[in-house]
């Protein structure tokens, strides 16, 4: 299998965007970033060399037009400003309006990110019946009903103490085929995170890290007979908090399947 592999490595000057980011190569030197790919809780063996490549974050939507979406070298940003609303991707209950930035993606790929910055929504929730949620990570899309979310996130219910965890949910047709659940999995982010996503045909894995070395595999998910080749996929920050939540996401790495060409059949003399 053939493989193109892109790194995040432009300099947009601290530019806002609403739309798609134009790529700038990477300055000299630049650290290609490890991606391991090895078994449960097995280290990978270190990585040398240097991409030459840069890619592209995706196309900046914002429903509401009340968040910011930012781009620096090798960072893409994501400002979800604090409000009484909630910044949500959940369709059974109709909400899908937080910030994402997403592209399109055809057949198999792998995609990895890590993810920072302060996770504290507080107990008092915008969205009725459900907790403070600071939520961010890899969205992959085919439309707003159906779609899977990996995040590191935290969730505070009123009255407790928060609660770091992963998330990893699949909504189909508009209802929670999976919903994600802090007793998914044993491991907890402890500060940047790195995330990590790779589709092969019809299913999903993924696992996560708090070193880009040491991954923990989640549960595979089984995509529905459905879902398209091509795809969106992309970054995604979702709040149910008064206060203001910046997820920062860097060193991102997408490895796309470059499709073998059949080979030519000669024509019979």
């Amino acid at each position: 299998m053939n493989i193109q592999a892109f790194t995040a490595g432009f300099l947009l000057a601290g530019s806002i965007f609403s739309g798609s980011l134009v790529a700038a190569e990477p300055k000299p030197g630049a650290p290609f970033p490890p991606a391991p790919t090895g078994d449960q809780e097995k280290k990978a063996p270190p990585v040398s060399g240097h991409t030459e490549a840069a890619a592209v974050w995706g196309k900046a939507e914002d429903p509401d037009k009340d968040c910011k979406i930012e781009a620096r070298e090798n960072q893409l940003t994501i400002k979800v400003t604090g409000s009484a609303k909630p910044h949500d991707l959940s369709a059974e209950i109709g909400t899908m309006n937080a910030p994402r930035s997403l592209q399109e993606i055809e057949g198999d790929f792998t995609m990895r990110v890590t993810v920072d910055g302060g996770f504290a929504p507080g107990g008092d929730s915008t969205q009725a019946g459900r907790s403070g949620y600071n939520g961010a990570g890899l969205l992959l899309m085919v439309d707003d009903k159906n779609y899977i979310r990996l995040e590191r996130a935290t969730l505070h219910w009123k009255g407790q103490e928060p609660q770091p965890y992963i998330n990893f949910e699949m909504r189909e047709g508009g209802t929670p085929a999976t919903f994600g659940s802090t007793g998914d999995t044993s491991f907890k982010p402890e500060g940047p995170t790195v995330l990590r996503v790779e589709r092969k045909g019809d299913t999903l894995l993924a696992s996560v890290s708090n070193d880009g070395l040491i991954f923990v595999d989640l549960e595979p998910k089984k995509l529905p007979a459905n879902w398209p080749g091509k795809i969106k996929v992309g970054f995604a920050a979702v709040s149910t908090s008064q206060f203001d939540f910046t997820p920062v996401f860097t060193q991102l790495m997408l490895e796309k399947a470059t499709p073998v060409p059949a080979p030519a059949v000669k024509e019979a003399k």
